[in-house]
């Protein structure tokens, strides 16, 4: 064991805090399984601003050419025209008005510069955190680790520091990518990792939905009371896949549910990314979920964690201007996610402790955003309203490496 992990009860583990190798990790590059993810996808035929940022000179001479546009200049001047083809404002030679209109290249350009002012508030680090609570907790904790044999390959003893560290009572994990006959491998090598953890509870991807995607697992240091897989209310013929492609696990709990869930990307099955999936994820997937969370609730409250595959608000993105047609950020989406889960009596816990602090948990690898600070919050800790005054500490866990998603928790007092 290393001397370097900081346990649950030490003061220091609340402050700035410089992680283990295990929990510093180089970033690893895009791999295989990161192009069958549900991570957002720019708008078809288009871009966000923070990828034109990422272009080569070259790469925006291309880009314009594809869109007609002037070709001419230095990359600033290339990267100011990209911008203004991304929102309508460029014009050609032969439609000098519409330009004019816009205010010029200069205008444009100062626009432009100041709506990309960001972040809107403070940073979430972990000074942020609180110590933890003197009598009984219960803690939550959630994390896409994007492919969990890349995880433990690459990261061999990355779960077990942090479990370590953070000690959660229930540990959710989506995009596991396995099939079900790996299950048995990775649970035993899990075991190893978490030996403190009794429970394993598994879904996976399987026919007629494609093997070795999605999938989520909660692990649980007490066997749970009770377990279910997947989410009433969504029928094949709905869609014929996403019922097959283990999103979601519940566990029942002393006092508390546990809904483990990986939401439906709205870009999946479009073409060139186009929002395929968009209606079912608004008129299907969240009354569908929606309505299972009220049907526990009356038995006992619920924790919802997971990638909810949804920024709901201006502030859990950057650039959200540039991002109004991208999945997880379209006006459909942010407003089914308002009436399902908000309008039916959810809590968001972080941001109801920290409603001017921007915490995001989701990194695109392309172009290198993590580096450059610009994300959205995808990933949740949702409670039910009863739990409300028992929310000790909703948490992020921007150190962890070692997927493009952060880690997130919930702590209950008991």
């Amino acid at each position: 064991m290393m001397g370097t992990i900081i346990p649950r009860s030490a003061p220091a583990s609340r402050g700035p805090w410089t992680p283990p190798a295990e929990l510093a990790g180089t970033e690893p590059p895009p791999s295989l399984d990161e192009a069958q993810g549900d991570d957002p996808a720019p708008a078809a035929a288009t871009a966000t601003v923070e990828e034109l940022e990422g272009m080569t000179q070259a790469q925006l001479k291309d880009w314009l050419k594809e869109r007609g546009a002037a070709v001419t200049g230095t990359k600033t001047a290339l990267f100011v025209r990209a911008k203004e083809v991304l929102a309508g404002t460029y014009a050609t030679k032969k439609a000098p008005a519409k330009r004019k209109a816009a205010g010029g290249s200069g205008d444009g350009a100062k626009k432009a510069k100041k709506a990309d002012e960001w972040p809107p508030g403070p940073i979430y680090d972990a000074s942020m955190r609180k110590p933890a609570p003197a009598g009984p907790a219960f803690k939550v904790m959630s994390w896409n680790v994007a492919g969990l044999n890349a995880l433990l390959s690459k990261e061999p003893g990355l779960l077990r520091a942090l479990a370590e560290r953070e000690s959660p009572d229930v540990l959710c994990l989506q995009e596991h990518k396995l099939q079900e006959g790996k299950v048995e491998e990775f649970e035993a090598r899990l075991r190893e990792q978490l030996p403190g953890y009794e429970s394993f509870e598994w879904s996976c991807s399987g026919p007629p939905a494609n093997k070795g995607y999605s999938g989520v697992v909660t692990i649980s240091k007490v066997r749970p009371l009770s377990v279910t897989r997947g989410l009433p209310g969504v029928a094949d013929a709905d869609d014929p896949e996403v019922n097959h492609e283990g999103r979601v696990v519940v566990t029942e709990h002393a006092g508390v549910y546990v809904l483990n869930a990986y939401v439906p990307n709205a870009a999946k099955g479009g073409k060139d990314g186009a929002l395929g999936r968009l209606a079912l994820r608004t008129d299907v997937w969240d009354p569908a979920m929606a309505a299972a969370v009220r049907g526990l609730e009356g038995e006992k409250p619920v924790v919802v964690a997971g990638d909810l595959n949804c920024a709901r608000e201006e502030i859990d993105i950057h650039n959200p201007k540039g991002n109004l047609k991208s999945a997880g950020f379209t006006p459909e989406e942010r407003a089914s996610f308002a009436e399902q889960y908000m309008g039916n009596g959810m809590v968001d816990p972080f941001r109801e402790q920290h409603p001017g602090v921007v915490g995001y948990t989701y990194y695109g690898y392309r172009f290198n955003m993590r580096a450059k600070g610009k994300g959205w919050r995808l990933d949740y800790t949702l409670c039910s309203a009863s739990l409300r005054d028992r929310c000790h500490d909703a948490f992020l866990l921007p150190d962890v490496m070692g997927s493009d998603h952060v880690p997130v928790g919930l702590t209950l007092t008991m």
